[in-house]
């Protein structure tokens, strides 16, 4: 194939034509070939220099019989495919590539071939984007993973010796969790046989990506990890525990529940002198599930809110004798130790859809106060964009304005969609917000403006612009990084035109 490709390049396609059975290669790997011959011919270099470059075993290339079959999907144009391909080139905007793979899956156009090295190279470096858009890429991407040993945890079908063979850490974890999904309790089974064989960074990589529905064989994977008590993945075993409610793990956290947390007279005490006896629950000089402040450390804070990461909410209010708003009523605002076990049962609700939904109706409800000072976002986390959405008009419904808690924590989900009445809500104070802003995870008013530039109606781009214009920001760096996202939005606005 190369070498005719080169020959035609020095010859000119009006002296060489591709033979027959090249021609017919390059289709079945997604080239456009109703377009002009010499772009064809571009086309066919570009992408097998990139195979070449990427490492393939060419000698799997000399047969058609393994090919995938031709596809229904549309070619994209040529201006589409140079706009996707500059998500690979420009720094930042790689975040649009999920979202054109889907829009690209909803509009049945193919991915552009020639780019597969590249989008590879970024599904290598984004894990957990190549999990989220597995079930939108084509036949001819997972044919073309399979020809490459270091792709081989991006295949389908994979067998258990396959997996084991694929020596890059990161990549094998991500194999095994795919191979999970594919066998189910077979997988989970054949896991637990060979656990203590695993080195513990895999293991714990694995674990990271591993959310299992509760079953007995689950139950004992977990129970074994648990008994081997390593400070890396001994957390994951109390979160599945926790999450499944198992019966086994409550009773060991009940008496200290009991001891901790008193409800009487419609008001909640913690008593502090307790706290310290939390540490039995956790390993020995290393806590926790979710770090509060970076740190492992035992200091009573990181324990209180650790601890109640793991209580489910449920059985919280069944050992208090209490309902659910009863306890939130009795929590007092600006009390740093209610608001720290209230944070803790915010992680706890979002692992669990029974608490994840009692925590909403009490959001919902606009009655409690102290909800407006906590960070809401781990409720929110495990939600689908279809959930946040439907949220979304709730909180309109009972008068909700994005100046409250429960709808800014919205717009800091990063797979929250924006509404246009919204966009044109927040464009009226976000330009004076970001004044100052910083290109910082810690800036939230940052952080709700690149969502919004990634969440939003690409077609709102001209006012969405015409607003920034029109409040000019006179920070040399905030300037800098507005006109970056600017940028962004401008690009998801030109794909979906040449959709």
């Amino acid at each position: 194939m190369w070498d005719e490709l080169k020959k035609t390049a020095l010859l000119g396609t009006s002296k060489h034509q591709l033979p027959e059975q090249e021609l017919t290669y390059l289709e079945k790997l997604g080239l456009d070939m109703s377009r002009d011959p010499a772009l064809v011919l571009l086309d066919g270099l570009a992408m097998w220099s990139n195979i070449k470059k990427a490492g393939l075993e060419l000698k799997k290339w000399d047969t058609l019989i393994e090919a995938p079959e031709m596809s229904s999907l549309i070619n994209p144009n040529l201006k589409l495919a140079d706009a996707i391909s500059a998500l690979f080139k420009y720094n930042g905007f790689e975040v649009l590539v999920p979202q054109t793979i889907n829009l690209l899956h909803k509009k049945g156009v193919a991915f552009p071939s020639e780019l597969y090295p590249a989008l590879i190279a970024y599904f290598e470096m984004n894990l957990n984007s190549y999990l989220s858009a597995q079930e939108q890429l084509e036949e001819s991407f997972y044919w073309l993973v399979k020809q490459n040993p270091s792709w081989l945890a991006f295949a389908n079908g994979l067998t258990l010796k396959e997996v084991e063979s694929i020596k890059d850490i990161d990549l094998r974890a991500v194999a095994m969790f795919r191979y999970t999904q594919q066998k189910g309790e077979d997988a989970i089974g054949q896991f637990y046989n060979e656990w203590e064989s695993l080195s513990k960074p895999l293991q714990t990589k694995f674990l990271n990506y591993f959310e299992p529905e509760q079953s007995n064989i689950s139950d004992a994977f977990f129970e074994k990890i648990y008994d081997d008590k390593d400070k890396e993945t001994y957390r994951f075993a109390l979160r599945y525990f926790s999450t499944t409610k198992n019966q086994k793990f409550l009773e060991s956290v009940t008496p200290i529940l009991s001891a901790l947390v008193k409800y009487s007279s419609k008001r909640v005490r913690v008593d502090d002198d307790v706290i310290q006896e939390i540490r039995d629950l956790f390993l020995k000089k290393h806590l926790p599930l979710f770090k509060l402040d970076g740190s492992y450390s035992f200091y009573s804070k990181n324990l209180l809110f650790n601890f109640f990461c793991i209580v489910p909410i449920t059985h919280l209010c069944e050992t208090l004798a209490c309902t659910w708003p009863d306890f939130l009523a009795g929590l007092e605002d600006g009390n740093e130790l209610h608001e720290l076990a209230l944070l803790g049962l915010c992680y706890s609700a979002g692992q669990n859809p029974l608490d994840q939904e009692l925590f909403l109706q009490t959001i919902i409800s606009g009655q409690f106060p102290i909800l407006e000072q906590i960070d809401l976002m781990p409720v929110y986390q495990n939600m689908s964009t279809h959930q946040l959405g439907k949220l979304y008009m709730t909180l309109l419904e009972h008068k909700f304005t994005f100046k409250d808690n429960a709808v800014e924590m919205l717009m800091l989900h990063p797979h929250f969609l924006w509404p246009n009445e919204l966009v044109k809500a927040i464009m009226k104070v976000l330009p004076v917000r970001l004044l100052n802003a910083e290109d910082s995870k810690k800036d939230p008013n940052f952080i709700m403006f690149k969502n919004m530039i990634v969440n939003c109606d690409p077609n709102l781009y001209a006012y969405i612009n015409a607003a920034f214009q029109a409040n000019p920001v006179y920070s040399w760096n905030s300037t800098k990084i507005i006109e970056k996202q600017l940028k962004i939005l401008k690009m998801r606005w030109q794909i979906l035109r040449e959709m």
